[in-house]
């Protein structure tokens, strides 16, 4: 099972951090500790305050990790721009309704995947609602989904990973996120049957490690 650092970006920071963190060297020290992959979003650009491009096009281009780019990339263009920034794949959002079997028919099924983000004031209420979504998904041609609470993002008070892991088995390569606290949960998700998990606070405070992480989930 995947486990993908989470860098959020806010201000050309790293968010949620106690200090202020430099992504580039926080995304240096995942890499090192042995990360393939990233999971980039950009939360500025996400609520319409900012974007953060030159710092993302960097990202993708250091280091042997791979990035995942999310936050609220529903716009075709948009998203064969951040493809031509060595990004290894675009996490379109759901609410992108036909286009992102579109997407996923342009540029192939490992470079598109989409984000399924539940919890009240969303179209998707709770992650026991989020089947129809990954049904829909699924039959445009989706392979990747990466269901995300929000209720609990962010907040180190647990994730839904045992909900999220009944959606197991319905075509798609499914990543749990919002508020892993614990390599418990890792190792639930492991156990689950999903592909991966996406980790951000919980590393940022060093609740564990990127190096424990990997070792109960590899």
């Amino acid at each position: 099972m995947l486990v993908i650092p989470a860098i959020d970006l806010r201000g050309a920071r790293l968010a949620r951090a106690a200090t202020d963190r430099d992504p580039a060297s926080q995304a240096a020290h995942y890499a090192a500790a042995g990360a393939t992959w990233l999971h980039v979003v950009d939360l500025d650009r996400a609520t319409g305050v900012g974007r953060h491009d030159a710092l993302v096009r960097a990202l993708a281009r250091q280091h042997d990790t791979r990035v995942q780019l999310g936050g609220a990339l529903t716009d075709a263009a948009d998203v064969r721009e951040a493809l031509g920034w060595d990004v290894a794949r675009v996490m379109v959002g759901a609410d992108a309704g036909p286009e992102v079997g579109a997407l996923v028919r342009e540029h192939g099924v490992e470079r598109i995947g989409a984000a399924v983000d539940v919890g009240p004031e969303r179209a998707v209420a709770g992650v026991e609602d989020a089947a129809d979504t990954l049904d829909a998904l699924v039959a445009q041609g989706v392979r990747v989904v990466i269901v995300r609470d929000l209720a609990r993002d962010g907040r180190l008070g647990g994730s839904s990973v045992r909900a999220v892991g009944r959606l197991v088995g319905r075509g798609a390569d499914l990543f749990v996120a919002g508020g892993i606290a614990s390599l418990d949960e890792l190792r639930a998700a492991r156990d689950l049957g999903l592909a991966g998990a996406i980790v951000g606070r919980a590393l940022v405070d060093e609740r564990f490690t990127v190096a424990e992480a990997l070792a109960c989930c590899g």
